[in-house]
């Protein structure tokens, strides 16, 4: 509180905790309250902290105007330190050199932190912006995808999420930013429960990965190469078997494989690959382009500048596949992103058209506020079920929850009528067309019963 308080004087504008104060005898919500009243906001605690990918020798966004301060809270610090960097925002626990980029990071956990930053590395991914959420006392997922939507250096988001806050509110702001910039995400943990979640997501239009790594395969796609117009995918390939691999993985993802204008094959070198991919960038009934290299021996000479200089200017994705390397760019400086086997990169393809999909046919559509709910109702008959001791919903009260959300439902009737007229009067109750069900059954026994 001390800390919190010092900066507060010193009128800094935003602190990052890295500590976790469970335990500490602080209390995060009066700190939080505390900060707020004074117009300072708080990223953490728990978190690994903020940062901003700069080129080398680039003094990038300067933190002067606006301080931020990197706050280590326990029960004896009395101590702060503030940034006051004029070579951007870097307030991290581990060190950070993020090449500059348009795809901005966010995740809950401090520990993956440090990993994920190494990978993106790695595939020489530029970042715009990385913050680690940590607990979300106070800044959470959605403050920043609206400041992401009107940052003009970021293009694409990248978001982990363990958990959700306002789901509502994150499915309305993340609909209306994904018009505009493509989502990638990954959930895990309590966000990860039930089919809800996944329904939020298909809904606000973002492009949703099985793993850390796929998000990052998917983000540094799109923050180089345009969303494609269709799901007709040409390969190029050196190799027979590495585009059969190919061409069951893109049909696994529900794309369409088509013949390519210039075909290679293993006669192939590397002055055929720019005049093969020249034509399938140009063929309208193509809108994506696949192109693979199998080196034939370990000295072989990679493609790399070809398949770079004809993707120039494509309006088409140009994705590459070069056995036995790095993921990355396919050369230094490329836009063309490089796999190192075709799964991967097919899966990516997938999310990217499902992505296209979503723009064309949903993206516009309107959200109706629904008229007449009521709430209060339907929790008064769960709430009433749960005190009777119920351990399932009744026929009524399934009716009447359904109808406190505004679904209508046709009429149900729970009877034990035991001879076919009673059975008869209680359909004519209910009304024509009826379904019958048995209460009392094992599987199975309805169909036998006719």
């Amino acid at each position: 509180e001390r800390v919190i308080g010092q900066c507060i004087e010193r009128r800094v504008r935003g602190a990052v905790v890295p500590t976790a104060v469970a335990g500490t005898g602080v209390d995060r919500d009066a700190l939080v309250d505390r900060a707020r009243r004074f117009g300072m906001r708080i990223i953490g605690p728990a978190s690994m902290g903020i940062a901003t990918g700069r080129v080398k020798g680039d003094p990038g966004p300067a933190a002067t105007t606006e301080q931020v301060a990197v706050v280590e809270v326990a029960e004896s610090s009395e101590s702060s330190e503030s940034s006051e960097s004029s070579v951007g925002v870097q307030a991290a626990l581990v060190p950070v050199e993020l090449p500059a980029g348009n795809v901005a990071i966010s995740l809950q956990s401090g520990s993956l932190g440090a990993s994920l930053l190494q990978l993106a590395s790695q595939m020489s991914m530029g970042i715009s912006w990385f913050v680690s959420l940590g607990d979300k006392s106070d800044v959470s997922g959605n403050d920043l995808l609206q400041f992401w939507e009107d940052d003009e250096r970021t293009s694409v988001i990248a978001i982990y999420t363990e958990s959700f806050g306002n789901p509502r509110k994150f499915a309305r702001i993340a609909r209306r930013v994904s018009r505009r910039r493509p989502i990638v995400a990954v959930r895990t943990g309590a966000a990860a429960l039930g089919t809800a979640a996944a329904a939020l997501y298909q809904q606000a239009g973002l492009i949703e990965g099985p793993t850390v790594r796929a998000m990052l395969d998917t983000a540094r796609v799109l923050s180089c190469q345009p969303v494609p117009a269709g799901p007709r995918v040409a390969i190029l390939s050196n190799s027979r078997s590495p585009g059969v691999l190919a061409a069951a993985a893109l049909q696994d993802v529900g794309l369409e494989v088509v013949p390519a204008p210039l075909q290679l094959d293993w006669r192939s070198d590397v002055d055929d690959y720019g005049p093969a991919v020249r034509a399938a960038v140009a063929d309208p009934s193509i809108d994506v382009v696949l192109v693979m290299f199998a080196p034939p021996i370990m000295s072989a000479r990679v493609p790399a500048q070809a398949i770079d200089a004809a993707a120039v200017g494509s309006s088409k994705p140009v994705v590459a596949v070069v056995l036995g390397r790095q993921d990355g760019p396919v050369c230094d400086g490329s836009a063309v992103p490089s796999f190192s086997f075709p799964e991967p990169a097919a899966a990516v393809l997938g999310h990217l058209v499902q992505y296209r999909r979503w723009l064309d046919t949903e993206a516009e559509a309107t959200v109706a506020d629904l008229d007449g709910v009521d709430p209060v109702a339907a929790t008064a008959v769960i709430d009433a079920a749960i005190q009777a001791g119920h351990h399932a919903a009744s026929i009524p009260d399934v009716e009447a929850v359904l109808r406190a959300y505004g679904v209508q439902v046709a009429g149900a009737e729970l009877t034990d009528a035991t001879d076919l007229d009673q059975v008869v009067g209680v359909a004519e109750r209910v009304g024509y067309p009826v379904s019958l069900k048995a209460a009392r059954r094992r599987a199975g026994r309805s169909a036998e019963a006719g």
